[in-house]
């Protein structure tokens, strides 16, 4: 290659080499502009979920109705994580009978979208003396499925509840459980600790189950305690999950201890085992026990 060549062809790899660091240059700036982007979407989205999270933890009850004839006490821890539980208890308009929902969503997003639905109802229950477990979780579920669907969610994001209806005079609770919140019945007289029958899976845009409803008649003293999966899916340093069985240890150490009593060993084991890690998912226990089957009528 003649020397004029040589020069010619240095010159344009030049050329090309300045036009690659001025392309380079370019695509930094951009990569910068997209990584500002995407930092300012980020920390938005952090403070949303603050905000939704410290709501949530405001429309979640602090103090629970005085019902005749039993014992409630509850507990809820929220996660810096991942949050969705939710806790109510209200009377009817029939004050011989008071609901309980018990709720967990697998995010702060569908939790936003299931208390929509359960403050609907929850709003209106003292109205809706003859409405059973069944109907009013169909309903809950209809219209929660309805506002996943109008959200176009993709069906990753699911809720579990437990909903029960307890009538006072008979002392029948009337229940429906899906998903991931456990509950356990504990019989005073035996001793016997026996779960809630489930009666379908998660909620999510893609449910269609039928759903089912249960009844168990309870008796003086005897005991009903339903936890999130918060509680459940607790995981110790080694990787073991506190599970079922954590729970029900728990219950059965505590059996001639008061409800409080209870409910405060089920948490004191729980963070235990966590061993002072993040808690992941927000955790709920709800203990209520039957004082007297006797009620005043008047």
């Amino acid at each position: 290659m003649e020397e004029s060549e040589l020069l010619h062809r240095i010159k344009q790899l030049e050329a090309e080499l300045e036009q690659k660091e001025s392309d380079l240059g370019l695509f930094r700036e951009a990569l910068k502009k997209a990584n500002d982007k995407i930092e300012s979407l980020i920390l938005n989205f952090s403070q949303d979920l603050k905000v939704l999270k410290h709501l949530q933890k405001i429309m979640v009850p602090t103090e629970l109705p005085a019902i005749e004839g039993v014992d409630i006490s509850s507990k809820f821890i929220p996660s810096y994580i991942s949050g969705g539980d939710y806790l109510d208890i209200f009377s009817h308009e029939n004050k011989f009978r008071f609901g309980c929902i018990v709720s967990s969503a697998s995010g702060y997003g569908i939790s936003a979208l299931l208390l929509t639905v359960l403050l609907k109802y929850t709003g209106r229950m003292e109205a809706r003396s003859g409405s059973d477990a069944l109907s009013m979780t169909t309903k809950i579920v209809k219209d929660l499925i309805k506002i996943l669907k109008d959200e176009e969610n993709n069906g990753e994001d699911s809720a579990s509840l437990f909903y029960g209806l307890l009538d006072r005079r008979s002392f029948k609770l009337s229940y429906c459980l899906l998903g991931d919140v456990v509950g356990f019945v504990q019989t005073h007289s035996t001793g016997d600790i026996k779960p809630l029958i489930t009666g379908g899976d998660s909620v999510n845009v893609n449910f269609s189950q039928v759903i089912a409803s249960h009844e168990i008649e309870l008796n003086s003293k005897d005991r009903l305690i339903v936890a999130t999966p918060g509680l459940i899916n607790i995981q110790s340093l080694n990787g073991e999950r506190y599970g079922r069985e954590g729970l029900l240890r728990s219950i059965s150490k505590s059996s001639n201890k008061e409800v409080h009593d209870l409910r405060n060993q089920i948490v004191f084991d729980a963070q235990r085992f966590l061993a002072g890690q993040e808690l992941q998912k927000d955790v709920t226990v709800l203990v209520m026990e039957v004082k007297d089957r006797v009620i005043k009528l008047a």
